[in-house]
């Protein structure tokens, strides 16, 4: 399931036909017959995947554009939901305050949230919500201002992700379906179409003189569905004001250096000193032998 879909969802529509979605939890926006959430003032998407509803709340003390607006903007909902990852094409439902259907009461616990009609709005002209404005208007930012300044609630910050396409879903349910080696838990899956980049190694020759260039290109010629990095170091790189990822590194831990073997000069070592590491390791010597002759038993001795 999409990490920034939820089985229950609730957003609040703007004049300017945005919505953005509240802060809520199923469990709080049920309490005291939602009045968190359904205010006269406001029109809202109340997604819930279990019912597979998208119930219009309308407010009767809500602007005439919302109104107008809120079915074209649930139905955009109810396309982008549809194409996320285990969830069900739900059915759009238009719930007027005051007037609300049984289906809607029942599904939440509800009672019915009359209001005196001498507080209902008056109609505004037609003209002006038309939905495809001619001039230019800064109403929008206006707009979220009032609500903002009514809502007992807190808005989340707008998803910036796309929804997964239906050639990602497939791939992600693929890579879902196969087995976890024992003692690793799924944890995170990078999706998308990635290219790999390996370090090249070329010899130069350069005045006679050879050098070793470095450069990292797209690797070429895999032919393995999945590739296991077992030992590993993993390194992601994120943009800080996107939070997308940037970059993949895989970090192979290199073999431990070998100790170089100290290289000994004997030809420095005196004929006493030379004598008696023979001694010591059971070298035998002959009394004819001179200082080149012992160095050559003790080299031969060491290799």
């Amino acid at each position: 399931m999409n990490a920034y879909y939820q089985p229950f969802m609730i957003f609040m529509l703007h004049d300017s036909g945005e919505k953005d979605q509240i802060d809520i939890t199923k469990e709080i926006f049920l309490k005291e017959n939602g009045k968190k959430v359904l205010l006269p003032e406001q029109v809202v998407l109340i997604f819930d995947e279990e019912l597979r509803r998208i119930y219009i709340w309308k407010g009767a003390q809500s602007s005439v554009r919302k109104k107008f607006i809120a079915s074209r903007v649930a139905s955009e909902l109810q396309n982008e939901l549809a194409n996320v990852a285990n969830f069900h094409r739900c059915k759009v439902v238009s719930v007027d305050q005051g007037d609300e259907p049984r289906e809607f009461l029942n599904s939440f616990g509800f009672s019915s949230m009359k209001l005196d009609m001498a507080l209902e709005p008056k109609e505004m002209p037609k003209s002006s919500y038309s939905e495809k404005p001619t001039q230019k208007t800064d109403t929008s930012q206006r707009s979220k201002q009032i609500d903002k300044g009514k809502q007992p609630y807190k808005l989340r910050k707008p998803n910036k992700f796309k929804i997964l396409s239906q050639d990602q879903k497939s791939r992600l349910d693929t890579i879902l379906k196969s087995e976890i080696p024992s003692g690793f838990a799924r944890q995170h899956i990078i999706l998308g179409d990635n290219i790999i980049y390996g370090n090249v190694k070329s010899k130069t020759e350069i005045f006679g003189k050879i050098v070793i260039e470095e450069s990292w290109s797209p690797v070429e010629g895999l032919n393995e569905k999945m590739i296991e990095f077992n030992d590993y170091k993993i390194r992601v790189y994120f943009d800080v004001n996107s939070s997308l990822i940037k970059a993949v590194e895989f970090l192979k831990p290199t073999a431990p250096e070998v100790l170089k073997e100290k290289i000994i000069d004997y030809s420095k070592w005196t004929v006493k000193e030379l004598k008696a590491y023979c001694s010591k390791n059971d070298i035998n010597v002959l009394s004819k032998y001179r200082k080149a002759d012992l160095i050559k038993l003790v080299e031969d001795f060491n290799k």
